[in-house]
């Protein structure tokens, strides 16, 4: 495999090899071999430099690799313009041979490229910018394919903060020392943002809740329309590693909060919603006085009002509670029986109670 920089990019190599060593080989753009570089991988601590036994062969090998690993590898020399390589090892001994370019670097100037560290590749769309106020430095897209973005004016020396930024990914920091007369090569690892499938249930029928609006805190990127599909599922992209709070809300159910510590990588909950319905309490006839109609059990009432001045009372007087959960449930007033009622979703029952 032969791996060019000429212009200043990234390229995977699918390693089809026997063991978990990687031997690296630098040549000039004319074909002559290159003494004295580096391997430097941005994944581990494995590298190796071109001074095998004391000897510059314009060879060395890095050796020790996990089976189907993948590692990115910076590969410098004096002089040269450094590439970056992600390479999959899978067994064997495999070799890549790296030509690097020996065109002018300019002095000052920083050069920044982003990889996914889960999967070693090359992200091809990001923004740079200073940690200290947010002022872009450069941007990459795909109009090119060097996968990198570079300074456009000279970085007075120093430290400097950067935040690196992809759609879908967190926001990669990273801060190094800037050198007089040198070109600073940063490689910055941005992690896929966390995502959350949420799966709402109904308690009456225990089946998926299609139509559920999900409400999230902080804001994600939601699932469309923000509520659940047909299975009941909602899954949310672009979660922040932390806590997220969930809120769900349909007709004739109970709004339902769920608070989610959401970390790296993909999570699932199971959430299950109450129906809820009405009931009206008819006391036959109307109460000499206002009196308070309970449901047995809760705290849930309503009052049934006496008659108005000095008039007669009517043949009968009701009042309503709401938000009641569905079921079959005992209801009460002083100097009335008591009668049971059986609430249903989204549905209004009527019970009648006699003295």
């Amino acid at each position: 495999v032969v791996v060019s920089s000429a212009a200043g990019g990234s390229v995977t190599v699918n390693m089809s090899a026997l063991s978990a060593s990687i031997i690296f080989e630098a040549k000039t753009s004319n074909g002559t071999a290159l003494l004295g570089f580096s391997v430097d991988s941005v994944t581990d601590a494995k590298d190796c430099v071109d001074l095998d036994a004391g000897v510059n062969d314009g060879s060395c090998t890095v050796s020790g690799i996990e089976d189907e690993s993948v590692r990115g590898f910076r590969i410098t020399a004096p002089g040269y313009q450094p590439t970056f390589v992600s390479a999959r090892a899978t067994s064997g001994t495999s070799k890549v041979v790296v030509v690097l370019e020996s065109t002018p670097v300019s002095t000052d100037l920083l050069q920044v490229h982003a990889f996914d560290p889960t999967t070693g590749n090359a992200i091809t769309t990001f923004t740079v910018k200073k940690g200290s106020d947010n002022s872009i430095i450069c941007t990459e897209d795909t109009s090119d394919a060097d996968n990198h973005c570079s300074s456009s004016s000279a970085i007075p020396a120093g430290t400097l903060v950067l935040k690196v930024e992809a759609s879908g990914y967190e926001v990669g920091p990273a801060t190094l020392t800037i050198t007089p007369e040198t070109q600073s090569v940063v490689y910055v690892a941005l992690y896929p943002k966390p995502t959350l499938q949420i799966r709402v249930r109904s308690s009456d029928a225990n089946g998926p809740l299609a139509g559920v609006t999900v409400t999230l805190s902080p804001a994600a990127t939601n699932c469309a329309g923000g509520v659940t599909d047909s299975e009941g599922i909602c899954n949310v992209t672009g979660l922040a590693v932390g806590t997220t709070t969930i809120t769900l809300s349909a007709s004739h159910y109970f709004t339902t909060t769920a608070i989610v510590s959401i970390s790296r990588g993909a999570a699932s909950i199971d959430v299950t919603m109450r129906p809820k319905g009405s009931l009206t309490a008819v006391l036959k006839p109307q109460p000499a006085a206002n009196t308070t109609v309970s449901i047995a059990g809760t705290s849930l009432t309503c009052t049934v009002n006496g008659p108005s001045g000095t008039g007669a009372p009517a043949a009968t007087a009701e009042c309503t509670i709401d938000d009641v959960p569905t079921g079959t449930w005992i209801v009460t007033a002083p100097g009335h029986k008591s009668a049971t009622a059986t609430v249903a979703r989204g549905t209004t029952t009527t019970v009648e109670l006699v003295p």
